[in-house]
């Protein structure tokens, strides 16, 4: 059931439009925003190019609402043309990858953030460099949310991120081609990049590298 609606045509159209014309699937996970008594509620604010630098930034994230999003579930919060401008570094004061950046340090304009809320059913589209995050979820209940991430043909990771990665099987890196043609000639841009290491723990969920 996840994997074909993560080929849902519909979805897939607008991802390739958005990514130039090609469409690689790059990773899906089912993320529970657990209610605000119970640790691991807020997502700080982060680019998710930061975990996933590639030759060329045509990555893009799409969230699946499972339930209605409203205010007080903490919904997704986009800083509005982030996209555009600078690479913050989401490392500590210890130079370790925390995948979250330093808001005292860096003034990113949280207050032209937008609230992207829904009813369930509703899906949403963000670029990989967007700052986003999202606060406490004060209901009683967890909030669900499917996360599918997109890339486009010619843009290959820099480092492996724990999903497919043509270094660990070129065959299932091809597999995962939905729009586009097999290519070994990655498309580079130029673009901001700081790789996401060193780590004190790989491949956890963000709620728990963020705590680190």
């Amino acid at each position: 059931m996840f994997y074909e609606l993560s080929r849902n045509k519909k979805i897939i159209s607008i991802a390739k439009k958005l990514l130039g014309g090609t469409v690689r699937f790059h990773l899906g996970k089912l993320n529970f925003k657990l209610p605000n008594k119970k640790k691991g509620s807020e997502i700080g604010w982060h680019q998710d190019w930061a975990f996933y630098p590639h030759t060329n930034d045509d990555l893009i994230t799409v969230g699946i609402y499972l339930d209605d999003c409203y205010e007080k579930n903490g919904p997704l919060k986009i800083i509005k043309n982030s996209h555009k401008k600078k690479l913050y570094s989401h490392h500590n004061k210890e130079n370790y990858f925390v995948g979250k950046i330093d808001t005292k340090k860096n003034k990113i304009g949280t207050n032209n953030s937008v609230s992207i809320t829904g009813t369930a059913g509703t899906v949403v589209f963000f670029h990989c460099r967007s700052v986003h995050g999202s606060g406490h979820n004060l209901m009683d209940n967890s909030r669900p949310l499917i996360l599918f991430g997109y890339r486009a043909c010619d843009a290959w990771p820099l480092i492996n991120d724990g999903n497919p990665h043509p270094e660990v099987d070129l065959d299932n890196y091809d597999k995962n081609i939905i729009v586009g043609n097999k290519s070994i000639k990655p498309r580079l841009t130029k673009v901001p990049t700081i790789i996401p290491l060193p780590k004190k723990k790989h491949y956890v969920s963000i709620y728990e590298l963020q705590k680190n």
